[in-house]
């Protein structure tokens, strides 16, 4: 690991590697194969795909890495952990996403980034107007990949991979595996090797499950009584607004 990940690590108090982070770091550094990063919600799967990313690109020669997110929100996060983590390395990252200026992604990619983080519809745009050079592309990731392997997305990733030179490394990582992921030398033309470590991560500590079982005209005044518990958190989900 570059001692820059090394002191970045510490820096955030991390005292070693998950699971997935030491699973892929090689097999991304050599660039050999195509692989299937499998490991849970939280576990550091982006900083598992860039720290090789970071560790191998040269700066100056183009892009070389696309990193694919199936959102604006996923890719802008990305984006910004990995402009953190590059920063030592004077490396120009560059968001593609729709809704955004179209213009300005296209004067920015004159600037040849050497790594970009964007959505497939953008990408796809972008490569189809030849604006986006992929021809010295090294590395293809397609993050939460459960979720850009099934219906319209799936063939926008195909199209992204074939548009790569064909011995770029593509990386599928995700926290859930679905039938497309085992089956990608069929669907994708090239075999992946599975590197599936969610039964040994541990980064998460112990997981409790609990319910209430509150009527519907109880919820407001149960969920105002939670918000008072202290340094409680919570996500709250609607089916309608």
């Amino acid at each position: 690991m570059l001692e820059e990940f090394v002191k970045r690590f510490e820096k955030l108090g991390y005292k070693e590697q998950t699971e997935i982070q030491k699973a892929v770091y090689q097999p991304m550094i050599d660039g050999g194969e195509d692989i299937v990063g499998l490991s849970p919600t939280g576990s550091g799967k982006t900083v598992a795909f860039l720290m090789p990313i970071l560790a191998n690109i040269m700066a100056g020669e183009g892009t070389q890495a696309l990193i694919v997110e199936p959102s604006q929100e996923l890719a802008m996060q990305v984006t910004s952990i990995i402009r953190d983590w590059a920063g030592p390395l004077k490396v120009k990252i560059l968001p593609l996403i729709g809704g955004a200026n179209v213009k300005r992604q296209q004067e920015q990619l004159k600037k040849r980034p050497e790594i970009v983080v964007g959505t497939p519809g953008r990408i796809l745009s972008l490569l189809d107007e030849r604006k986006l050079k992929v021809n010295h592309v090294d590395t293809v990731v397609i993050d939460e990949a459960d979720d850009l392997l099934q219906d319209d997305s799936l063939e926008k990733a195909r199209q992204i991979v074939a548009a790569v030179p064909r011995d770029a490394q593509v990386a599928y990582f995700s926290a859930t595996a679905n039938e497309v992921l085992y089956n990608l030398e069929e669907v994708m033309g090239k075999p992946a090797r599975i590197i599936d470590v969610r039964d040994l991560d541990k980064s998460r500590g112990v997981v409790k499950h609990g319910q209430f079982q509150v009527s519907r005209g109880k919820r407001n005044d149960v969920l105002n009584r939670l918000t008072k518990l202290t340094n409680f958190k919570a996500l709250v989900f609607f089916n309608q607004q």
